[in-house]
């Protein structure tokens, strides 16, 4: 028999313990506001210093409530300023997820929220995109800058996709209607079909303004109910691939893992065998096995996978293994929902955060009405120990989205949890858990800012050089569920005391090795552009070849191309063709000296181009051209 698809949800009160190495202290900083839902979907945050003073600012969704901007003073508090500061329109819409972005390069965080409905009436409403006018304000202008779709969307990434020094923006949707459902006598879902809406990718035009190009580029996943994306270069090519966690997998699409190919993105989640078949909810990125490759934590109903990255384009579930499968609460199961990756003790070990809290599902799951967040602690040796209760970060509260950042400069990652209210609440309220850990361990702060990289740097790569060992951090443009971590990338050093190096990835293509460092302390690196772009698409570990000028295009057209380790072919033609386009450009090269091309260019418009060519040993070479 088929039947419509009913919600039913119920909470129990939640408890908390005496904290040891997380303190919450949400009210006493001035903090106190909850997230009300609909369906018990959405919830999201992030931390965002709008103002640039220098602290993380906090920006949470408020669901059918408006929208909260905590303002941080400085002083370890924060005052309430969302309506000050332009966002009072979220009240007239359910807003479910935030990402911060800069689109214009200007320096300063731009906003956007996603969104389902009105509150009031009940019909799909069109994205908000708030722009900083660097003065203490935000202006909501969304629709002149081309988010006019309308959806359920349950989040944001932001990923130079096409590297042209502009962020682009995915936003994953959900549900558009329930379709077809069969269930048992028992009440069990045998079959559901559900009718998903297709997510969106805007490309940054460069002016200011988006353009909508999922189908073209092939990542619209129109089959897949998503609740959670991520840029993220997962095959170590400096291109942002996407990864994407999506509901219903049993039924409808498995997550998805999209590789990013220059022009377009090829569907590799069978391949890489990262099509879990899951509630997916959630992503949590990090090297957290130190092989210099990014796994990926994906949360879910009834179990959370490990993705382990193999380093040939393939992964392996290894949560049962490592003890992070975060199954079961007692015996029921486990509804796991944000996820974090960061080392909270600062040893110098990525630690694992989760949120978890109760959603209604089909009676044979059986999900636990009170399931406590979860820390699991990196032992170092690729496994964890569940150190929730010895932490304090153990709530039972119906959580949602999870943020790690140092609100208060201190030197360690403070967390915060968005609490969505329920039937059965009695003081519900999000979750401010400041990191209290004593020890001696050291750590370094570094915050990115590009020139010919996004401004944010998000997808660059931080590499930190310890003795023997490597850390690496990728800058996160939105991930964990509906949510933004801190943008800065933050090392635990344990005992270490010294940094030998660290080098930057940028996604422009340039590597800046940078070796002044200041431990304990916070260390802002600009992007060198006197550095030559490691232009090579094809394999990031060869020397590649690279661009004889910062700024390639002089006068009359002419690009200058070097190689260092094989001369160029002197005849036949170079492909240009744009990263997104399908036209392609013959320009005839020809030899100035050995190893030296001068290519005449025909008129470009801003933009990035590939530029194909084969060399004398028949290898086949791409650079990167970028027009401005």
């Amino acid at each position: 028999m088929k039947k419509s698809l009913i919600f039913l949800f119920c909470f129990l009160p939640a408890w908390k313990l005496l904290a040891q190495s997380f303190s919450e202290v949400s009210r006493e900083v001035g903090i106190d506001s909850y997230y009300e839902p609909r369906f018990y979907m959405g919830g999201g945050a992030a931390f965002v210093d709008v103002n640039n003073d220098g602290f993380l600012d906090l920006y949470v969704t408020g669901g059918l409530a408006v929208d909260k901007l905590y303002i941080n003073q400085g002083d370890g508090t924060f005052v309430e300023m969302g309506e000050e500061y332009g966002f009072g329109i979220t009240k007239d819409f359910f807003t479910s997820a935030v990402a911060v972005g800069d689109i214009e390069n200007d320096g300063d965080a731009d906003i956007i929220v996603t969104t389902w409905v009105g509150s009031s009436d009940g019909i799909n409403k069109r994205n908000l995109f708030f722009e900083n006018d660097g003065a203490g304000s935000f202006t909501e202008n969304g629709e002149s800058k081309g988010f006019l779709e309308k959806s359920w969307s349950m989040g944001a990434t932001f990923g130079d996709i096409n590297r042209d020094g502009f962020l682009d923006i995915y936003i994953i949707n959900y549900v558009n209607n329930h379709g077809s459902i069969e269930v048992d006598q028992q009440g069990n879902v045998t079959f559901y079909q559900p009718d998903c809406f297709a997510n969106y990718l805007y490309i940054n035009n460069g002016d200011g303004t988006f353009s909508e190009v999922s189908a073209e580029l092939g990542v619209d996943d129109p089959g897949g109910c998503s609740l959670a994306a991520s840029f993220t270069d997962y095959n170590n090519d400096r291109r942002p691939d996407l990864l994407i966690a999506n509901d219903f997998g049993w039924w409808a699409e498995t997550n998805k893992l999209y590789a990013n190919d220059g022009d377009m993105f090829t569907d590799k989640s069978r391949d890489s065998k990262m099509d879990i078949a899951m509630f997916g909810m959630g992503i949590a990125t990090g090297d957290y096995d130190e092989d210099q490759d990014l796994d990926y934590y994906v949360t879910n109903i009834r179990g959370n996978v490990l993705m382990n990255n193999q380093g040939d384009g393939t992964f392996t579930n290894n949560a049962l293994a490592a003890g992070v499968d975060n199954t079961f609460t007692d015996d029921e199961y486990t509804t796991g929902w944000g996820a974090v990756f960061f080392d909270y003790d600062n040893d110098s070990y990525l630690d694992l955060g989760v949120t978890n809290g109760y959603v209604a599902t089909e009676p044979i799951i059986y999900t636990a009405f009170q399931d406590a967040d979860k820390m699991y602690r990196n032992k170092g040796d690729g496994t964890f120990e569940d150190v929730s209760d010895l932490t304090g970060f153990n709530s039972r509260e119906i959580s949602r989205g999870l943020i790690t950042g140092d609100y208060d400069n201190d030197g360690d990652l403070d967390a915060f949890v968005v609490v969505s209210k329920s039937f059965e609440s009695i003081d519900p309220h999000f979750l401010l858990f400041k990191n209290e850990t004593e020890n001696a361990n050291d750590w370094i702060k570094i915050q990115l800012k590009g020139k010919d990289s996004p401004r944010d740097a998000y997808g660059s790569r931080v590499k930190l050089y310890l003795q023997d060992r490597t850390l690496i951090r990728e800058i996160d443009g939105g991930s964990s569920y509906a949510s933004h971590n801190s943008s800065i990338a933050h090392f635990g050093l344990g005992t270490q005391g010294t940094v030998d190096k660290v080098e930057i990835l940028w996604t422009s293509g340039r590597r800046q090795e940078v070796s002044d460092l200041t431990v304990n302390s916070l260390n802002i690196i600009e992007e060198d552009t006197s550095i030559d772009i490691i232009t090579s698409v094809e394999n990031e570990g060869s020397t590649g070849n690279t661009l004889m000028y910062p700024n390639p295009v002089t006068s009359g057209n002419k690009l200058y191309l070097k190689t260092q380790d094989d001369p160029f072919i002197g005849q036949g033609p170079i492909t240009i063709r744009g990263v997104h386009a399908r036209e392609v450009i013959l320009v005839k090269p020809f030899i100035e000296q050995a190893g030296l091309l001068s290519v005449e260019l025909p008129n470009l418009s801003n933009g990035s181009y590939i530029i194909s060519f084969n060399t004398t040993s028949g290898t086949h070479q791409e650079v990167l051209l970028i027009a401005r």
